[in-house]
């Protein structure tokens, strides 16, 4: 039985699936295997997949089913102790499979390990995310308080044990996108998260079938949703919440797809800063003109976000 299981979903990312898999392949440490489930894709991506010939490597194929039950596929199928995450357009470096079996060994008592990441912008250059507070290596105190920015948890940076799913279930296929947020919330209400403050993967956001460019704006609204009763009695989720229903109203405003009116009425103004909060009361067309304005300043060496203070 490998020690770790890597679990990829494959759609249509034959310009990316080589190198990803050529920095898996590379790790320092070799104990693991990788499932990948390819999910009807119409590129070569299977093909470039079985270029590769190493015993570690399994190839599923299915119709296309979404994003969730490739990746739940992939899971099911593994014999590992620990499944690693990773999508098919994004990097580890050598020492990421390393450094989780270490943040395994190091704190017995959680069964959620992730590392930091580096973030690569449209114009190249690579920031590192923004967590609230100074979270550093070791359990994360309080991880919907640590996400209001960027995410501590994704689904190219964490491992988990095996049994976690047992307990939580998997990857929920009723969300077309947001699977991982809702993911990291029920794994967060229930396990322990250790963290590592060295980056050791390299995030590509700007992809080719980057769910989180979508437009499935109800999806999101709906996972958002799920969670508002266990928001009543946990603080720290109602912001994260509120922050979540702050970036769907700008989605959907600029999106014009009406979603915005129901977001809106969970929305708590008062776990917004001054910046969201006049944000989130202009109109797509004026919020358009800034997100033009945010990609200018990115290509010229200038990172502005809303969910950085």
């Amino acid at each position: 039985m490998p020690y770790f299981s890597v679990c990829i979903p494959l759609y249509n990312k034959a310009n990316f699936i080589t190198e990803t898999l050529i920095s898996v392949l590379d790790q320092d440490f070799s104990d693991f295997e990788i499932v990948i489930c390819d999910d009807g894709s119409t590129d070569d991506s299977a093909e470039k997949v079985e270029q590769f010939h190493d015993d570690r490597i399994k190839l599923i194929q299915q119709e296309n089913m979404g994003a969730a039950i490739a990746r739940n596929q992939a899971i099911k199928t593994s014999s590992g102790e620990y499944v690693a995450f990773l999508d098919a357009d994004d990097i580890w470096q050598k020492h990421h499979l390393k450094d989780l079996y270490q943040l395994i060994i190091d704190h017995p008592q959680a069964k959620l390990f992730s590392t930091n990441y580096k973030i690569e912008l449209p114009n190249g250059k690579e920031r590192l995310p923004f967590f609230t507070g100074k979270i550093r290596t070791g359990i994360v105190d309080d991880y919907f308080l640590a996400s209001l920015s960027d995410p501590v948890m994704t689904c190219f940076n964490t491992a988990v044990h095996h049994s976690v799913f047992n307990e939580i279930g998997y990857f929920d296929p009723v969300y077309r996108t947001g699977q991982d947020v809702d993911f990291a919330i029920r794994a967060n209400l229930t396990f322990r998260l250790a963290y590592q403050e060295e980056p050791s993967v390299i995030y590509h956001q700007e992809t080719e079938n980057n769910l989180a460019k979508s437009k499935l704006n109800k999806d999101r609204l709906n996972y958002i949703r799920a969670y508002d009763a266990h928001a009543e009695v946990n603080e720290s989720l109602s912001r994260y919440l509120t922050i979540n229903r702050f970036a769907l109203i700008m989605k959907s405003k600029q999106a014009d797809d009406g979603i915005w009116k129901e977001a809106q009425k969970g929305l708590k103004p008062g776990h917004l800063d001054l910046k969201q909060r006049l944000l989130v009361r202009l109109n797509g067309y004026q919020l358009k003109l800034l997100k033009r304005l945010q990609h200018r300043l990115i290509k010229s060496g200038f990172y502005f976000s809303p969910f950085k203070s």
